[in-house]
């Protein structure tokens, strides 16, 4: 793995990253203001809305909204997967953070087998999750 700390070229690139950065500061900032008890509406699962079964993303939502305010406990009963999930995203957020306000950014090469691994551990948690999530479906 290498990770390069890099200039972005101005102009294109930067307009592009105001995007994502937009979208993932709704996350971050829903996380953090949002209870985690309130109620919903309805729920944000698709595959729970369209076939009844709860799939390895249910009660990431609320997970999100529980590691918003610092109740990580919460958030693993809800989907086991939530702390890898929120770390990415808020990583994600300082990286394009980084390239909109300072130009900088923060690339990581991988070798082949090392993102195939990495694949391969994300399609193994998924999974994982999946079957946590029908066996005790925490939310409902």
């Amino acid at each position: 793995m290498h990770v390069a700390w890099g200039v972005v070229s101005a102009g294109r690139k930067r307009s592009l990253a105001s995007v994502p950065f937009a979208v993932l500061s709704g996350i971050v900032l829903t996380s953090l203001l949002v209870s985690p008890f309130h109620d919903s509406a309805f729920p944000l699962c698709l595959l729970h809305l369209a076939f009844g079964i709860a799939g390895p993303g249910c009660g990431m939502t609320r997970a999100f909204l529980f590691l918003g305010h610092g109740d990580l406990w919460s958030a693993l009963e809800l989907n086991p997967n939530s702390p890898l999930a929120f770390s990415l995203v808020v990583a994600l957020w300082v990286n394009y953070g980084l390239g909109l306000c300072c130009g900088h950014e923060v690339t990581i090469v991988l070798s082949p087998r090392a993102a195939r691994s990495i694949y391969l551990a994300a399609a193994a948690l998924a999974a994982i999750a999946w079957l946590y999530n029908l066996a005790w479906n925490p939310w409902t």
